[in-house]
């Protein structure tokens, strides 16, 4: 029994500890000055030159696709994919034009009339082809962009 009134003395002594404890560090406020010296301070990164450099590169404007509409094209031709477009970057450098997928206007797969080695397109027949485009500049920026083209059935003059 006497053991027995000594674990419960230590348990009561430990438990009326932890209290006067957690009311001194409440009453007392000693949270809000240990808040106070944590705070961070807010640093200000616009003069930093990593920061002005990121600033121009989000500013930057997306790189441009050109469709040369001045040109007809017939059936049966074989054309430079430079000659119907081209790409541009924010500075005005010339672009790669890269073709992702071509579909008639039906929505049919025409991917086979593109030789990707050679950068050419060769028209099976008279309709509207639809392009879709995509350039990319150097930092990364890039614009996609589907274009339609309409292939004449009609003679060259």
């Amino acid at each position: 029994m006497k053991n027995g009134l000594e674990e419960y003395g230590e348990m009561l002594v430990g438990g009326v500890v932890a209290v006067m404890i957690l009311a001194l560090i409440f009453s007392a406020g000693l949270l809000s000055v240990v808040g106070k010296r944590t705070q961070l301070q807010k640093k200000d990164y616009s003069n930093y030159q990593d920061f002005q450099i990121f600033s121009k590169v989000c500013q930057r404007t997306a790189p441009k696709i050109f469709y040369n509409e001045q040109k007809q094209w017939y059936a049966g031709d074989i054309i430079s994919i430079e000659e119907i477009f081209s790409g541009e970057d924010a500075e005005g450098k010339k672009l790669a034009v890269e073709v992702q997928e071509i579909v008639d206007k039906s929505g049919n797969n025409q991917m086979k009339m593109y030789q990707q080695e050679t950068q050419k397109v060769i028209f099976p027949e008279a309709g509207i082809y639809v392009f879709k485009l995509r350039v990319q500049d150097k930092e990364k920026r890039y614009t996609v962009e589907e274009i339609e083209i309409p292939v004449d059935k009609r003679e060259k003059k």
